[in-house]
């Protein structure tokens, strides 16, 4: 059965101890061989007493050295093995981030659109209004309002309403969002699109485009203004 991290990190423990102690025996090794040559060194040149303990020495040398450099060596190689997991882990958040960015960007290039479910909703809400009509105007001539508008009058037409679409209108600013508009009591077809819409969870506002905004061509006053209107203007920035 393979070992964990932290019985892996144990035995690192016991093995510097253990290497520790080698080198503290190596040490003490060649202390008693220079005490011996030391204390019997008598009928004995220099060379004879103190070659061996020499030898010795330098192999006891080219032990602690190969032993503390070792050690220095896996310290270095631990340290270059925990940078390059954090530069991986760094480079990682980046390509999440980026990814998350370049999500975000096409939410926000992607038109709006109906889902299945919010058309089953507006189905089943919109279908109780007598000889049903509403006009589904487009505050602007971007392809994206009239995908959209073309959604939402599908969605009445599933419901058993009539519709019809508007020509695109120009105005001297921009109106952004959707509207179900009405002048004083709001009518029946009107009451029916906003309770759908709001079941539906489609946000919209129900007062008419502000008219600094927007310019309503002539005709569109007075008596029609009390229709059913559903009005498409330019996508909310920031909406997904």
């Amino acid at each position: 059965m393979p070992k964990t991290d932290a019985q892996i990190r144990e035995d690192l423990e016991v093995f510097d101890m253990v290497e520790h102690w080698g080198g503290s025996l190596v040490a003490m090794g060649l202390v008693a061989e220079v005490v011996y040559a030391f204390v019997f060194r008598n009928g004995k040149s220099f060379w004879e007493a103190w070659t061996p303990t020499i030898a010795n020495a330098l192999v006891a040398v080219g032990v602690v050295v190969e032993v503390y450099f070792s050690r220095l060596t896996g310290d270095r190689r631990d340290e270059l093995e925990r940078r390059s997991k954090e530069e991986v882990a760094k480079a990682n958040a980046r390509a999440e981030e980026a990814r998350l960015e370049t999500e975000k960007l096409r939410s926000l290039m992607r038109g709006r659109h109906l889902t299945p479910e919010q058309i089953a909703i507006l189905k089943d809400e919109l279908r109780s209004v007598i000889t049903p009509t509403v006009h589904i105007r487009r505050l602007g001539t971007e392809p994206e309002i009239t995908i959209f508008a073309d959604a939402l009058s599908g969605a009445f037409q599933i419901a058993g309403w009539n519709t019809r679409t508007l020509e695109p209108e120009m105005g001297d600013g921009e109106s952004f969002g959707l509207y179900v508009p009405h002048e004083g009591l709001p009518s029946d077809p009107v009451k029916a699109i906003r309770q759908a819409f709001e079941k539906a969870g489609i946000a919209c506002n129900w007062s008419w485009p502000e008219k600094d905004a927007f310019i309503l061509p002539p005709g569109r006053y007075g008596s029609e203004k009390t229709r059913a209107y559903v009005c498409v203007g330019y996508k909310p920035i920031g909406s997904v």
